[in-house]
Formats: C-alpha cells, structure tokens, sequence
C-alpha cells in the first residue's frame, strides 16, 4: 500500500526575471522537486532561480513549446508533475494535492487558471497536474497539451476535477512586448494548422485576435471550433468554462 507520493513541479523559462521569483515562493514548500528548463534566458532569470532548490537544465528554443516541456518531463522523478508557467502563482496547498494523488482511479485533473488582465478578469481550465508516465508527453507546438497522449492509455473518466487554483498574472501592460508575443504566438499558430488541423488551435487563434480586438478575425476563428462535434473536441471544458 503507498502512503506517500513524490510530487514534482516543471517550469519552462526564458527571461522571467520579474516573475519567477513569486512563482517559485508559490510551489517550493509544495513540491518535492522542482524541474526548470531554461530555454535562452538572457536576463537575470538563471540567477534568480539559482537561490531555490531546484533542478535546472538548458536548451536552445527551437519554436516548440512541447520540446521543452518534453525536456522537463524527461528529467522528472516524482509520481506526479504539476505543470505551471513563470508567470502563474500557485494559489492552493500540499493538502489538496495529496488528497488528489490518492485516488487510485485518476490519471490527470483540471485545474483553474484565473487570468488577471488589466482590470478584467477570465476562468479558463486545463491539464496541469497528471501522473509521471513516460507514455505522456506534450503535443502541438504551442499552447501544448499533455491531454491528448492520456487519452490514448486512459478513458475521460480517469481525468477529474480539482479544486487547484493558479493566478496568471502574465498580461504584460507594454504594448511593445505584448505585440511581439501575439505575433510570435500567431506565426506559431499558423505553423502548427498546416500540419494538425485541431479546433484547439482555432481556438487560440482567436484568443490571439481578441487581445488585438480584431472582432472580425475573431468570429472567423472561431467558426470551425463550434463545428467540431462536442465528443471530439478536447477544449470543450475550456469553452464552457469561459
């Protein structure tokens, strides 16, 4: 009988200087291991984070969100790994992750991301804490999902519900960096549909336009999400919650 499980947390960063600090305070009384893979940091990230106890690895950014999560994961020795980016906060404690680890039947739970921006504020959920298999590996270039490679060990009904809550607070207010990113994250976007043509990345494509108020782009977008048949459509519980 086990009466206790490992719980790791993985990071992906790259120049996080004025967010990895809290993000870590938020996890390192959580976690039994910290797994953090460096994608090209050129600020003072790696030396902010090199005052945690954590394990820390380097790769080049390849324009593949899925490699460096996938790199983590490699490096992974818990039972469990919870998922969460530089700029989130992890708002719950220990209790409620070992109150989910022992439940024999469950493979994976969604969590709630409650997304801060400017003075608004939006629910959306996702796959973020999932037990350490090596058969479970992220897809999809970016806005990566463990969930699909899940589904194809386990039914829907080994992945649950949890009450773990994150604070994303990564809507940066300068216009400049939030222009490079939406367009990184289109150009990637486009990338990814000309070889995995998937609602989700309709999806976020016109989250994308969204922040750009391109309405028109917007509605355009989101056309072929609500075509797809509701059984098929992994992001479903996503929607629902928006």
């Amino acid at each position: 009988m086990v009466t206790s499980y490992r719980l790791s947390v993985n990071i992906i960063v790259k120049n996080a200087e004025s967010t990895i600090q809290k993000c870590l305070d938020s996890i390192v009384e959580v976690a039994d291991e910290i797994i953090i893979v460096d994608t090209g940091s050129t600020d003072q990230t790696v030396s902010v984070i090199d005052k945690y106890p954590v394990n820390l690895f380097h790769m080049d950014w390849n324009d593949n969100f899925s490699d460096a999560r996938n790199k983590a994961l490699s490096q992974t020795t818990g039972d469990w790994v919870y998922i969460i980016d530089s700029d989130e906060i992890l708002q719950s404690n220990r209790k409620h992750f070992d109150e989910l680890m022992f439940d024999e039947q469950a493979e994976a739970y969604w969590i709630k991301v409650e997304n801060i921006v400017e003075q608004s504020t939006f629910i959306h959920k996702n796959i973020r804490f999932f037990r350490n298999r090596p058969t479970y590996r992220f897809q999809g270039r970016i806005h990566e999902q463990i969930l699909p490679t899940i589904l194809e060990y386990k039914n829907h009904s080994h992945v649950q519900e949890s009450s773990i809550n994150i604070l994303h607070k990564g809507y940066d207010k300068n216009y400049k960096l939030q222009s490079e990113k939406q367009s990184r994250n289109k150009r990637l976007l486009i990338k990814e549909l000309k070889v995995n043509n998937d609602p989700f990345l309709y999806y976020n494509l016109a989250l994308e336009h969204l922040k750009g108020k391109h309405y028109k782009k917007v509605i355009t977008f989101l056309k072929p999400v609500f075509a797809w048949k509701k059984n098929k459509c992994l992001i479903w519980p996503m929607l629902i919650s928006c």
